[in-house]
């Protein structure tokens, strides 16, 4: 079977997305399931995109409508998750702020538009090829609408980005790298974001359509995009402490030394003043990178090599 441009990017996001579900399974478990952190979406997102894939190479083996307008709605589908995710880690940064953040229900309401523009881009997508004229035109409207949703959404989630980024000061190291993740990946959102507009905006025989466009179009601004910002979310969220009821854990091993509270509580409901704040969390890393140490000697003397060395120094 030859493949076309589409055919070739299709098997690039096979061989991505399958380990990527798996990673994203085990940081979304890691974290917590039930907390809403943002990297179940990556799983879902990575899920998407297999099934997507697939259906695209079936359709480059055996043509067929409905496997196209299927490959077609699963594209539109993928940006939903994606900006859940990038809420997600939002929602967990603000939550873990010494001096409280944005209220959780902002979150949760803001979460609401992009569900909504998820099934309006599902309904849209399956109207916009059927052979109804008066289907076509409505499932154009729903696209529109879904897409211009994805875009004041994300348009909110920057004001929140950036927000967020000038109290980082306020956040320990392991917060601070979400904070950066979701910073940096905002740029490659938008080029993602506008991909998708356009081609929802123009003829469904455009160099923007996913299916029978441009495939180095699609390749650069689309599946590119993504990918960047899949693997910035799941490095965040391998080296973000664990938070339980404002305690912070790092990966260590069994015999490291218990997680410590990630904010020095003052009274019943406050914190300590900022100084004493900052003190603590100095102290706080010192500690961490006193353990870290011991777990790397300790580590080390189970070499041989290591251990013959130590035993001649002492």
């Amino acid at each position: 079977m030859t493949l076309n441009g589409h055919g070739h990017l299709a098997i690039v996001e096979l061989i991505f997305y399958t380990p990527a579900l798996a990673l994203a399974l085990w940081v979304a478990g890691r974290h917590g399931f039930g907390k809403q952190a943002g990297w179940i979406f990556l799983a879902v997102l990575a899920l998407v995109r297999i099934i997507g894939s697939a259906m695209l190479l079936a359709s480059e083996h055996k043509p067929s409508t409905a496997l196209i307008t299927g490959a077609t709605i699963l594209d539109g589908v993928g940006i939903s998750p994606l900006l859940l995710a990038m809420l997600g880690i939002l929602k967990r940064v603000n939550q873990n702020m010494p001096k409280r953040g944005l209220h959780p229900r902002i979150f949760n309401i803001m979460a609401t538009p992009l569900m909504v523009a998820l099934i309006l881009s599902i309904i849209g997508g399956s109207d916009v090829y059927s052979s109804n004229p008066s289907d076509r035109a409505t499932g154009k409207t729903l696209r529109h609408a879904a897409i211009i949703i994805y875009v004041v959404c994300y348009l909110a989630q920057v004001a929140i980005t950036f927000l967020t980024v000038s109290r980082a000061q306020e956040l320990m190291q392991g917060e601070k790298r979400l904070v950066i993740a979701v910073a940096v990946s905002t740029p490659f959102l938008a080029c993602r974001l506008l991909y998708s507009l356009i081609g929802a905006f123009a003829s469904t025989t455009s160099i923007f359509n996913p299916v029978i466009g441009s495939a180095v179009l699609m390749g650069i601004m689309a599946i590119l995009m993504e990918l960047i910002v899949v693997v910035l979310y799941l490095a965040a969220g391998f080296t973000a402490p664990v938070v339980t009821r404002n305690r912070v854990s790092f990966p260590q091993s069994a015999d490291a030394e218990p997680a410590f509270p990630l904010y020095k509580p003052q009274g019943p409901n406050g914190h300590s003043p900022p100084q004493q704040q900052q003190q603590y969390q100095q102290q706080y890393h010192q500690q961490q990178q006193q353990s870290r140490s011991e777990v790397a000697y300790r580590v080390g003397r189970r070499i041989p090599v290591v251990r013959l060395f130590l035993k001649r120094l002492g």
